[in-house]
């Protein structure tokens, strides 16, 4: 693995360098180097640094993660003197290279090296954030999959507590038919769906039935039944009817 150019306490930036993002696939890196190597105003052996950092994915990781920990001070962003005196005219392009990568180039850039902002915002941690290991986290996380069998566990409670309501209605409504001396004359009165708080580990279920009937034959009276239904036994506890 090659090193990436440091001197002292600075690094050189060669996402900067490159006139690139640090996001920059690899075709986009590819074809910044050939292009900084026609321009010829970069060192070749500096270029050649670029390639075997940027172009190897285990050396960019970690040529990232020590980037992104320095301060945008200690970033390089143009070649120092001691970088420009290791240009050679040896593998210095014709000029009719260098007019062909010229050519290349939108008319409205110009051939400076463009310098982009810090690859990491100062607010930012300065590890390299990885959506892989959060998602190894959680999934190999025994709190989280504790926390989600609670949750499921709760969800299914609620469901069966509704159905258990349902049940206690539907026994409630039995019960007073069976008290009635005129069954058929039982009219259930509609009212607005009541909200029950959830209870971890509910046997009794509360219900209140409003209807009319016939005590007697022609004569309509109103009531309301309070009826408690134990999931457990499976049968009402306790109904009691009050004539409104």
């Amino acid at each position: 693995m090659r090193r990436a150019h440091v001197t002292g306490d600075f690094m050189l930036n060669y996402y900067h360098l490159l006139c690139i993002h640090p996001t920059a696939s690899r075709a986009d890196i590819e074809i910044a180097l050939a292009k900084q190597h026609a321009l010829g105003k970069l060192p070749p052996a500096t270029l050649k640094l670029a390639a075997d950092t940027l172009l190897t994915p285990a050396s960019r990781e970690v040529y990232d993660i020590k980037l992104a920990s320095l301060p945008e001070m200690n970033q390089a962003y143009a070649l120092s003197a001691d970088d420009l005196a290791l240009k050679t005219p040896i593998n210095t392009p014709s000029a009719a290279a260098r007019e062909t990568a010229d050519s290349d180039i939108p008319e409205e850039t110009d051939n400076s090296i463009t310098l982009y902002n810090n690859i990491r915002l100062p607010e930012t941690n300065s590890r390299a954030f990885s959506m892989a290991k959060v998602k190894h986290t959680i999934m190999t996380s025994p709190v989280i999959w504790l926390l989600f069998a609670i949750l499921m566990f709760k969800l299914f409670g609620m469901a069966n507590q509704g159905t258990d309501f349902d049940v206690a209605e539907e026994r409630c409504i039995a019960a007073i038919q069976k008290q009635l001396i005129y069954p058929n004359s039982l009219k259930i009165t509609p009212t607005e769906p009541k909200e029950h708080a959830w209870r971890h580990r509910r046997t009794e279920f509360p219900v209140s039935v409003h209807y009319t009937a016939e005590p007697m034959a022609n004569t309509t009276q109103a009531y309301r039944a309070d009826c408690v239904y134990d999931a457990q036994n499976k049968s009402l506890s306790k109904i009691d009817i009050i004539h409104l």
